[in-house]
Protein backbone atom coordinates (compact mmCIF):
# COMPACT_ATOMS: atom_id res chain seq x y z
CA UNK A 1 0.00 0.00 0.00
CA UNK A 2 2.94 2.29 0.91
CA UNK A 3 4.46 1.71 -2.20
CA UNK A 4 0.99 2.22 -4.48
CA UNK A 5 0.83 5.71 -2.44
CA UNK A 6 4.65 6.91 -2.95
CA UNK A 7 4.35 5.76 -6.23
CA UNK A 8 1.38 8.07 -6.83
CA UNK A 9 2.60 11.40 -5.14
CA UNK A 10 5.56 10.96 -7.34
CA UNK A 11 2.64 10.99 -10.59
CA UNK A 12 1.16 13.68 -9.10
CA UNK A 13 4.64 16.15 -8.64
CA UNK A 14 5.94 14.95 -12.23
CA UNK A 15 2.86 15.70 -14.01
CA UNK A 16 2.76 19.38 -12.04
CA UNK A 17 6.34 20.43 -12.43
CA UNK A 18 5.36 19.26 -15.99
CA UNK A 19 2.74 21.38 -16.42
CA UNK A 20 4.09 24.12 -15.09
CA UNK A 21 7.25 24.25 -16.79
CA UNK A 22 5.12 23.71 -20.32
CA UNK A 23 2.29 26.38 -19.44
CA UNK A 24 3.77 29.18 -17.75
CA UNK A 25 6.61 30.23 -20.45
CA UNK A 26 3.37 29.64 -23.02
CA UNK A 27 1.43 31.92 -21.19
CA UNK A 28 3.94 34.58 -20.60
CA UNK A 29 4.11 34.31 -24.34
CA UNK A 30 0.70 34.35 -25.05
CA UNK A 31 0.04 37.50 -22.39
CA UNK A 32 3.07 39.06 -24.44
CA UNK A 33 1.56 38.88 -27.85
CA UNK A 34 -1.74 40.29 -26.94
CA UNK A 35 -0.59 43.19 -25.11
CA UNK A 36 2.08 44.01 -28.47
CA UNK A 37 -0.93 43.21 -30.75
CA UNK A 38 -3.07 45.67 -28.82
CA UNK A 39 -0.61 48.76 -28.71
CA UNK A 40 -0.04 47.99 -32.49
CA UNK A 41 -4.30 48.30 -32.79
CA UNK A 42 -4.37 51.60 -30.69
CA UNK A 43 -0.67 53.35 -32.36
CA UNK A 44 -2.90 52.14 -35.84
CA UNK A 45 -5.98 54.01 -34.90
CA UNK A 46 -3.95 57.05 -32.52
CA UNK A 47 -0.76 57.51 -34.40
CA UNK A 48 1.80 58.85 -32.42
CA UNK A 49 3.10 62.37 -33.70
CA UNK A 50 6.64 62.66 -34.73
CA UNK A 51 8.34 65.32 -32.42
CA UNK A 52 10.24 67.97 -34.23
CA UNK A 53 11.87 69.04 -30.66
CA UNK A 54 11.65 67.66 -27.12
CA UNK A 55 11.50 69.89 -23.95
CA UNK A 56 11.56 67.25 -21.95
CA UNK A 57 14.95 66.43 -23.64
CA UNK A 58 16.23 70.27 -23.34
CA UNK A 59 15.59 69.96 -19.35
CA UNK A 60 17.45 67.08 -18.94
CA UNK A 61 20.61 68.36 -21.04
CA UNK A 62 20.49 71.40 -19.30
CA UNK A 63 20.48 69.22 -15.96
CA UNK A 64 23.40 67.32 -17.18
CA UNK A 65 25.18 70.21 -18.58
CA UNK A 66 25.38 72.02 -15.12
CA UNK A 67 26.02 68.87 -13.30
CA UNK A 68 28.74 67.89 -15.66
CA UNK A 69 30.79 71.16 -13.84
CA UNK A 70 32.13 70.23 -10.64
CA UNK A 71 33.02 74.25 -9.67
CA UNK A 72 29.10 75.14 -10.42
CA UNK A 73 27.75 76.69 -7.35
CA UNK A 74 24.30 75.56 -6.05
CA UNK A 75 22.08 76.60 -3.23
CA UNK A 76 21.14 74.44 -0.79
CA UNK A 77 18.29 73.83 1.25
CA UNK A 78 17.46 70.83 3.84
CA UNK A 79 13.69 70.69 5.24
CA UNK A 80 12.51 69.85 8.64
CA UNK A 81 8.90 67.30 7.88
CA UNK A 82 7.09 70.29 8.69
CA UNK A 83 8.54 71.93 5.64
CA UNK A 84 10.41 74.92 7.17
CA UNK A 85 14.35 75.25 6.13
CA UNK A 86 16.33 73.44 8.68
CA UNK A 87 19.43 74.96 7.13
CA UNK A 88 20.91 76.61 4.57
CA UNK A 89 24.14 76.19 2.28
CA UNK A 90 26.29 77.53 -0.58
CA UNK A 91 27.55 74.33 -2.21
CA UNK A 92 30.02 73.41 -5.34
CA UNK A 93 28.63 71.01 -7.48
CA UNK A 94 25.21 69.00 -7.79
CA UNK A 95 23.88 66.56 -4.67
CA UNK A 96 24.40 63.35 -4.83
CA UNK A 97 23.03 60.71 -2.96
CA UNK A 98 25.08 58.34 -1.01
CA UNK A 99 23.50 54.85 -2.48
CA UNK A 100 24.53 56.07 -6.21
CA UNK A 101 27.19 53.95 -7.84
CA UNK A 102 30.46 54.25 -10.65
CA UNK A 103 30.14 50.37 -11.03
CA UNK A 104 27.06 48.68 -12.37
CA UNK A 105 25.12 47.13 -9.10
CA UNK A 106 23.41 44.52 -11.07
CA UNK A 107 24.76 41.46 -13.37
CA UNK A 108 22.73 40.00 -16.07
CA UNK A 109 21.67 36.45 -14.79
CA UNK A 110 20.39 34.27 -17.56
CA UNK A 111 18.60 31.46 -16.70
CA UNK A 112 17.37 28.47 -19.55
CA UNK A 113 14.12 27.77 -19.04
CA UNK A 114 11.87 25.22 -20.59
CA UNK A 115 10.78 25.38 -24.56
CA UNK A 116 14.12 27.15 -25.12
CA UNK A 117 13.11 30.17 -23.24
CA UNK A 118 15.25 32.54 -21.57
CA UNK A 119 14.74 34.09 -18.28
CA UNK A 120 17.02 37.46 -18.17
CA UNK A 121 17.09 39.76 -15.20
CA UNK A 122 17.25 43.60 -16.64
CA UNK A 123 20.83 44.63 -16.79
CA UNK A 124 20.78 48.47 -14.92
CA UNK A 125 22.25 51.11 -17.29
CA UNK A 126 24.43 54.01 -16.11
CA UNK A 127 23.24 57.74 -16.56
CA UNK A 128 24.38 59.75 -19.31
CA UNK A 129 26.33 61.39 -16.01
CA UNK A 130 28.31 57.64 -15.67
CA UNK A 131 26.58 57.00 -12.57
CA UNK A 132 24.14 53.91 -11.64
CA UNK A 133 21.12 55.58 -9.63
CA UNK A 134 20.19 54.47 -6.09
CA UNK A 135 18.03 55.22 -3.41
CA UNK A 136 18.47 56.32 -0.31
CA UNK A 137 17.57 59.16 2.44
CA UNK A 138 21.11 59.89 2.94
CA UNK A 139 22.98 62.87 0.62
CA UNK A 140 26.40 64.06 0.30
CA UNK A 141 26.97 67.67 -1.29
CA UNK A 142 30.60 69.43 -0.92
CA UNK A 143 30.60 72.89 0.65
CA UNK A 144 32.10 75.78 -1.02
CA UNK A 145 34.81 75.68 2.26
CA UNK A 146 35.74 72.47 0.59
CA UNK A 147 33.45 70.57 3.62
CA UNK A 148 31.67 67.18 2.66
CA UNK A 149 28.07 67.43 3.97
CA UNK A 150 26.20 64.38 4.66
CA UNK A 151 22.44 64.74 5.21
CA UNK A 152 19.34 62.82 5.35
CA UNK A 153 15.77 63.72 4.16
CA UNK A 154 14.14 66.35 2.11
CA UNK A 155 15.84 69.51 0.60
CA UNK A 156 15.71 71.74 -2.49
CA UNK A 157 18.72 72.99 -4.57
CA UNK A 158 18.89 75.28 -7.55
CA UNK A 159 21.88 77.83 -8.89
CA UNK A 160 19.95 80.77 -7.55
CA UNK A 161 20.21 81.77 -4.39
CA UNK A 162 16.91 81.32 -2.54
CA UNK A 163 14.65 84.25 -0.46
CA UNK A 164 13.97 82.58 3.09
CA UNK A 165 11.49 83.79 4.99
CA UNK A 166 11.93 81.89 7.73
CA UNK A 167 15.09 81.81 10.55
CA UNK A 168 17.30 78.23 9.73
CA UNK A 169 16.91 75.75 12.48
CA UNK A 170 21.04 74.78 12.01
CA UNK A 171 24.32 76.23 11.29
CA UNK A 172 27.56 75.61 9.41
CA UNK A 173 30.17 76.63 12.02
CA UNK A 174 32.35 78.32 9.53
CA UNK A 175 35.64 79.28 11.60
CA UNK A 176 35.78 75.59 12.82
CA UNK A 177 39.33 74.52 11.25
CA UNK A 178 38.40 72.12 8.33
CA UNK A 179 40.37 68.89 8.89
CA UNK A 180 42.31 66.92 6.23
CA UNK A 181 41.48 64.15 4.71
CA UNK A 182 44.24 61.87 4.79
CA UNK A 183 45.20 60.87 1.01
CA UNK A 184 47.70 57.52 2.06
CA UNK A 185 44.95 55.40 1.70
CA UNK A 186 43.58 55.55 -1.70
CA UNK A 187 45.27 55.78 -5.22
CA UNK A 188 44.20 58.19 -7.12
CA UNK A 189 41.49 59.88 -4.71
CA UNK A 190 39.93 63.23 -5.38
CA UNK A 191 40.04 65.72 -2.16
CA UNK A 192 37.27 68.66 -2.67
CA UNK A 193 38.96 72.17 -3.53
CA UNK A 194 39.06 74.44 -0.43
CA UNK A 195 37.86 78.27 -0.71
Amino acid sequence: MRKIFAVFISLIVVVTVAACGNTTPSTISQNNNQINSDVGRLQSAEPLPRLLDSADLRIQNYYYTAESDPNKIWYLETLAMTGSVEASYTIRGPVENVSYQVTNPQQQICNGGSSGDRNCDTVGLAEPNGIYPGNSDDHIAILVSGGILRFEGDYQTSDQPFTIHTPSILTVNASAPISPTNTANAIGGKIPPRG
